[in-house]
């Protein structure tokens, strides 16, 4: 991995709106049209849809009060809110594309996500083009790995790329408004006062290959097939009160308080430093959590696990579980302990978890004590 990859797509980024500026067109731009929701110029397209939490804030903080000052520009609504990963055909009307053309790409992007994990993007700072608006995806050098081998495949299946593209490191953006017209004062006053808005984290840890218009709209769109990216796994301890563990914090306030209308008060995270604290990520992002909270004779309390809705599902829980176990081994435990949800007991029982015991309330919700011997 390249870790000043990031300050080479800013480079990249920065250099592309100097030419606009300047009225060079080093990449191929959509031109403006009044209506982009009936454009009837139809693509082929590999993309990963944004996350909703994600499309939620950027609707919030930049689409509604742009919108605001300049009502006659197109604003994607969230469901259509996505990344572009590879062009296969670009929009025209007539298509340039056929059926076939769309099997052959469905073949080549499932030999290639085969071979690629999920990869992590940093999305924020806007990018201004001549009839768009857009924020930008930042990562390491793994998407221009992904985006080379699904460019390559398509070509040596007989689709290359007919799109323009500028020179530079490979990096990805969200567009979330197509103009009409040029953005009025108000507009881009405000375009320059978030000019460095930071929108989030996101996992690409699926494509979809699509046919639709310039805006996806949900009308004009039809999803071919999807694309699930393995996860590349990793766990560690975490230290208590450090940035990590706040993070984590949050996830399991997210996943196990506020659906019970619950929050942590202090003396309970303050409690925890005596307890162990580990950590599952995929490519850098966290994903999981838990704390092991030792008790006597040999015997350890597992609590807190907490997977992010986006990862349940994939594994993550497992492969966190597993490390937990094998890392009490190492510190000298000979006993797992937990009180499982209701929902979590068939997990943990795959897990050789024994239930002990009759069910209790605790949260205000059901639980199983369970137990195993490590």
């Amino acid at each position: 991995m390249t870790e000043d990859y990031p300050q080479r797509q800013l480079a990249t980024i920065e250099e592309l709106e100097r030419n606009f500026r300047e009225g060079k067109s080093p990449s191929t731009i959509v031109p403006f049209v009044n209506d982009p929701t009936e454009d009837p110029r139809l693509c082929v397209t590999i993309v990963a849809f944004l996350p909703s939490h994600l499309a939620t804030r950027l609707q919030h903080h930049l689409i509604a009060p742009m919108k605001m000052l300049d009502p006659n520009q197109y604003f994607y609504p969230s469901e259509s809110m996505h990344i572009t990963m590879q062009n296969v055909r670009s929009i025209a009307d007539p298509p340039t594309f056929s059926e076939d053309d769309i099997e052959t790409a469905r073949s080549v992007v499932g030999e290639v996500v085969a071979r690629h994990n999920a990869i992590s993007l940093q999305l924020q700072r806007l990018f201004e083009l001549p009839t768009s608006l857009a924020i930008c995806a930042f990562s390491n050098d793994n998407l221009a790995e992904l985006v080379q081998g699904l460019r390559g495949g398509l070509a040596e299946a007989g689709l290359p790329d007919n799109k323009q593209y500028a020179d530079g490191a490979l990096f990805g953006n969200c567009t979330f408004s197509r103009f009409s017209q040029q953005p009025n004062e108000k507009m881009n006053w405000l375009i320059s006062l978030q000019k460095n808005f930071v929108l989030g984290e996101m996992l690409i840890d699926e494509l979809a290959l699509i046919t639709t218009n310039a805006v996806c709209h949900k009308d004009k769109t039809r999803v071919i097939e999807r694309y699930r990216l393995p996860l590349k796994l990793s766990c560690k301890q975490l230290v208590h009160n450090s940035a990590d563990y706040e993070k984590t914090v949050l996830l399991r306030d997210i996943v196990l308080r506020r659906p019970l209308g619950l929050s942590f008060k202090p003396e309970d995270l303050a409690s925890e430093n005596e307890s162990f604290h580990l950590a599952c990520y995929a490519d850098g992002l966290l994903f999981a959590c838990l704390v092991l909270k030792p008790l006597e004779d040999g015997c350890v309390q597992m609590r807190q696990v907490a997977v992010a809705a986006s990862a349940q599902g994939r594994g993550v829980g497992k492969a966190l579980v597993l490390y937990a176990e094998a890392f009490a081994r190492s510190k000298g435990f000979r006993e797992m302990y937990l009180h499982a949800r209701e929902s979590a007991v068939p997990f943990y029982l795959k897990l050789s978890y024994a239930t002990e015991g009759e069910p209790f309330e605790e949260v205000s919700i059901p639980h199983m004590a369970m137990r195993k011997v490590l």
